[in-house]
């Protein structure tokens, strides 16, 4: 997860430099993310088993909407 985080922040620090139709690919991630998460908590046994994996999707979504 630390992988992705790390890779999403600089993909998304990347398009904002150079602008564009690139943008749109921030927005996929963000998405991407967002889908993730809302599946992993729709069911509340998962959310308990999964919360340390949750957080770190939380923390994920924030450094690339940060770029948006």
């Amino acid at each position: 997860m630390e992988i992705f985080t790390g890779w999403a922040a600089t993909r998304c620090a990347f398009i904002q430099l150079h602008g564009g139709q690139i943008h749109n690919l921030c927005q996929g991630i963000r998405n991407f993310v967002v889908g993730i998460t809302v599946k992993v908590a729709s069911d509340e046994t998962t959310l308990r088993k999964e919360k340390t994996y949750i957080n770190k999707l939380n923390l994920a979504l924030v450094q690339v909407s940060m770029y948006l």
